[in-house]
C-alpha cells in the first residue's frame, strides 16, 4: 500500500496488520486502507498492488479518498501482465502529474506514444510512453521450461512546445518549467524513482509491480532524429532501461 500524497507505504513483510491480503469468493484480493499508520485523509491518492509469486500474477488499484464515503476497503484483480504493462502501473503510482487538471497519472502514462491522435492538445501533455523495445532469452535452468529474459524498455517523455502557445507547469519540486527543461526534469524524476525502488535494501519494499524484475540497469538516454515535431508542437526524449525477468 502506498499513499502518493505523503509517501507512507507498507508491505506484507512487516507482519501484523499487513501480513496478509484477504480474498473474496471470486478469488480477488482486498485490503483495508485503515491499516495505514496514518489513515488516508480526504483527497489522498492511495495505490494498492499485489504480486502472487506462485502464478506470477499482478494487480494494482487506485483509490481517491473522498469525504464522507466508505474508504476502508479496495478490491484488486490480479492477472498476468507483460513487463511494460506492469511498469506503466508502477510509474502511475509513483510519478506526479504536473498537469493537475487531469486528476491522476492514468491519462499521463500509457503504453503508446501520443502520435496520430488529432485530439491531443496542450492540456494532453506532458505524456509518458512505456514501450517494449527488445528482449533476449535463455533457459532459466538445464531442465527448466521457463526463460530468463533480458528486457529493454523505452520510456519516452513527450512535451508540448507549440510556438506561440507554450506550456509552463509546476513540477514536483514546485518549480515551474517548460519545453526542454520540463522534459529533462521528468526524465530525471523517472530515472531517480526507478533507481530508488530497484535498489531498495529489502526486495519486499520494492513494489509488487516490479517485484520479479531483477538486475536493473539504466542503459542511458536517447534523443531521436525527430526530437521536435514542429507541426504538432511536441518534443520528446527517451530513457532506456534493462532488467531480467522470468517468462514462459
Amino acid at each position: 500500500m502506498y499513499n502518493k500524497n505523503d509517501g507512507e507505504q507498507h508491505n506484507s513483510s512487516e507482519g501484523g496488520n499487513f501480513a496478509n491480503l484477504e480474498t473474496d469468493s471470486s478469488g480477488d484480493y482486498t485490503v483495508d486502507l485503515e491499516k495505514f499508520t496514518a489513515s488516508p485523509t480526504t483527497n489522498d491518492e492511495v495505490y494498492v498492488s499485489v504480486y502472487v509469486a506462485s502464478s506470477r500474477k499482478k494487480g494494482m488499484t487506485r483509490k481517491k479518498i473522498t469525504a464522507g464515503s466508505a474508504n476502508t476497503g479496495v478490491d484488486i484483480v490480479v492477472e498476468r501482465l507483460e513487463p511494460h504493462q506492469a511498469m506503466v502501473w508502477f510509474l502511475r503510482s509513483r510519478i506526479k502529474d504536473p498537469q493537475t487538471g487531469r486528476g491522476n497519472t492514468i491519462k499521463m502514462i500509457k503504453t503508446n506514444e501520443p502520435r496520430g491522435q488529432a485530439k491531443l492538445t496542450k492540456t494532453s501533455f506532458p505524456r509518458v510512453s512505456v514501450r517494449h523495445d527488445d528482449e533476449e532469452g535463455e533457459r532459466a535452468g538445464s531442465t527448466a521450461t521457463e526463460m530468463l529474459l533480458t528486457i529493454t524498455l523505452k520510456i519516452g517523455v513527450h512535451i508540448w512546445v507549440k510556438e506561440g502557445n507554450t506550456q509552463s507547469l509546476s513540477m514536483s519540486d514546485d518549480v515551474s518549467r517548460e519545453g526542454q527543461e520540463m522534459r529533462d526534469y521528468l526524465l530525471r524524476d523517472i530515472a531517480n524513482t526507478l533507481k530508488n525502488r530497484f535498489f531498495v535494501g529489502d526486495p519486499a519494499n520494492r513494489d509488487p509491480m516490479i517485484q520479479d524484475m531483477v538486475a536493473y540497469t539504466k542503459v542511458g538516454t536517447e534523443t531521436p532524429d525527430d526530437e521536435v515535431d514542429e507541426e504538432r508542437g511536441t518534443m520528446k526524449k527517451y530513457l532506456m532501461i534493462q532488467f531480467k525477468h522470468i517468462g514462459g
